[in-house]
């Protein structure tokens, strides 16, 4: 799922180890791009990690 995220096919992608951390990405905010994940990212990203295994916090 990061692989496809990140524009990498799986099979050329690196190894993640230990937690990953994901946010919002605002195109308007030349200082910070970050921003919190609405709710509705917020699950759709629960939903495709929880399927094989993985869990959220």
């Amino acid at each position: 799922m990061l692989a496809h995220v990140a524009g990498f096919p799986p099979e050329r992608a690196p190894e993640t180890r230990g937690p990953v951390v994901l946010f919002g990405w605002d195109l308007n905010n030349e200082w910070d791009n970050t921003r919190p994940l609405t709710d509705d990212e917020r699950a759709v990203i629960t939903e495709g990690l929880t399927a094989p295994g993985c869990t959220t916090t």
